[in-house]
């Protein structure tokens, strides 16, 4: 009775290491995960630029160029379409970096710049991500 009562015993520790191992591990992978990053369409830009104003965001987009680089969020010449205007000149070989109508993640602050239409904006970037 003696021996069954021991082996019980060290059952049971057992049982409790497992237990703790494992929500040890859950909790290692839970905390190592990577961020998410959120971004932002143009549209999505264009549609708030007050609220965005000022302060550095990332923008999925295709990069063309037409008068000046932008950024689409689709890969058409459709009428109305949205394009964010941006600035790489803070970029080292941003040149060599980008090609046209390939996806990107461009980070950068939203800066306010007349235009003779009146006000619009322009993403002065800092990073450049291609996706």
């Amino acid at each position: 009775m003696k021996r069954k009562k021991k082996l019980l015993e060290t059952r049971t520790l057992f049982y409790i290491l497992i237990v703790i191992v494992i929500i040890g591990g859950a909790y290692l992978v839970v905390t190592n995960l990577p961020p998410e990053e959120e971004y932002l369409t143009p549209e999505d830009v264009l549609a708030n630029k007050d609220t965005y104003l000022n302060q550095i965001i990332t923008v999925r987009g295709y990069y063309e160029i037409t008068d000046f680089p932008v950024i689409v969020s689709i890969l058409t010449t459709t009428e109305g379409r949205t394009e964010l205007r941006i600035d790489y000149s803070n970029i080292e070989n941003a040149t060599d970096l980008l090609f046209e109508d390939e996806k990107y993640d461009f980070t950068g602050e939203l800066k306010k710049q007349d235009t003779p239409t009146g006000f619009d904006v322009i993403l002065v970037l800092n990073k450049i991500n291609k996706v």
